[in-house]
């Protein structure tokens, strides 16, 4: 009798070993990789088209830059009446809430600035931000994809 029970005891084992060994079924936007190694890299936007004022702007175009370090240079591209112009931002980036928001400390003003973006997806691909202005109360987009 014991024997029995010893055998049925291994078997029963054995089989929650093999089904917990099942792999799982891979979803189709999701990385393996943290999320910091998904960030780190650059990013750029579709270019888009917007009116300033009535003066149109053009082929404008965001590109972004994370370092692993922590570091990031973001440049936004914008042609107005043919002529090409850019502004660019470097500094510091970081997540915050538990990974959902990122925050952008600019470095080089003398008044520190910082920006915070709802993080609305992140794939090894793709990367989604949202940030909201709390003057205006407007939110602005991002779609990057990577380069």
């Amino acid at each position: 009798m014991m024997k029995g029970i010893d055998r049925f005891t291994i078997f029963l084992v054995l089989l929650l070993g093999i089904a917990a060994c099942k792999k799982q079924q891979v979803l189709p936007n999701h990385d393996p990789r943290s999320k910091g190694k998904r960030i780190a890299r650059s990013w750029t936007t579709n270019s888009t088209v917007k009116d300033f004022n009535s003066v149109r702007a053009d082929n404008t175009r965001v590109v972004v830059a994370f370092s692993p370090k922590g570091e990031y240079d973001w440049v936004v591209y914008t042609r107005v009446l043919g002529v090409e112009s850019s502004v660019s931002h470097h500094g510091h980036w970081r997540f915050i809430e538990q990974q959902k928001k990122l925050v952008l400390e600019e470095s080089n003003k003398t008044i520190a600035t910082r920006d915070t973006f709802i993080i609305q997806g992140l794939t090894s691909n793709r990367l989604n931000l949202q940030q909201q202005s709390f003057r205006s109360g407007q939110f602005s987009v991002f779609d990057f994809v990577a380069e």
